[in-house]
């Protein structure tokens, strides 16, 4: 008993060395898109987070920080299966949410490190998204079709952006908010309104389309990750 209560010390131990050494603070946002479409207003949101760590210099690691992001594009239902997909940005594209939610609420003006995490986890309240940094949109006058694309950046094909909003939202406690137990929980719909999500060749007609469709990404990008990310 004397050396479990021992070894568990030394796992405690180890476990606050690394996060010490290793930092990281983790943000739960709820994305809000109101559109136009025909003179009626349309409203779609989920919610989503990203999470900021110092990442370990070495096994060939070059980055000094990771950003990563759990969620999934914001759908907005237009009626009849016609949707709008605000999708989840690759690359470098500045309009992650990793790189506007900090820039949005005045954290920093470019990239994030370790003297900003403090002021990260502290994030509370409501912004206004400038247009010009909502994620790129995509119209699927057919959800059940993934060829049927089009882009809208932010107004066209009958469709305009009117606002959007982010909102913080309690992020919870980890490991519990990871099964839903602990915060607002992270929006999982796609896979019950997307037939084709899980099939490779149905993301890869939507890939092809999209890129058909004028959309360009900064990098390799793997096509469901833009719908959805980190599950």
């Amino acid at each position: 008993m004397k050396r479990l209560g021992i070894t568990i010390l030394l796992i405690a131990g180890v476990v606050v060395l690394w996060m010490t050494a290793f930092p990281s603070v983790t943000v739960r946002y709820r994305l809000t898109l109101e559109v136009e479409l025909n003179g009626e207003r349309k409203t779609g949101s989920n919610v989503s987070e990203v999470s900021y760590r110092k990442n370990p210099q070495f096994l060939g690691a070059s980055a000094s920080m990771v950003a990563e992001v759990r969620g999934e594009a914001v759908w907005v239902d237009l009626g009849e299966r016609d949707t709008l997909l605000a999708l989840l940005a690759p690359g470098g594209d500045q309009r992650r949410p990793e790189y506007v939610l900090p820039v949005l609420y005045g954290v920093t003006s470019g990239g994030v490190g370790v003297e900003e995490l403090g002021r990260i986890g502290a994030l509370e309240g409501r912004r206004e998204v400038p247009l010009g940094s909502v994620p790129p949109m995509v119209r699927l006058r057919n959800v059940n079709d993934p060829k049927n694309v089009e882009l809208v950046a932010p107004a066209g094909h009958g469709l305009k952006l009117v606002r959007a909003t982010i909102e913080i939202v309690d992020a919870g406690y980890s490991p519990l908010n990871q099964i839903g137990l602990s915060g607002v929980p992270i929006s999982h719909k796609l896979r019950d309104e997307i037939p084709w999500l899980d099939d490779s060749s149905g993301t890869e007609t939507f890939w092809r389309s999209l890129y058909g469709a004028g959309f360009q990404s900064n990098g390799s990008v793997e096509p469901r990750r833009l719908l959805i990310s980190g599950r």
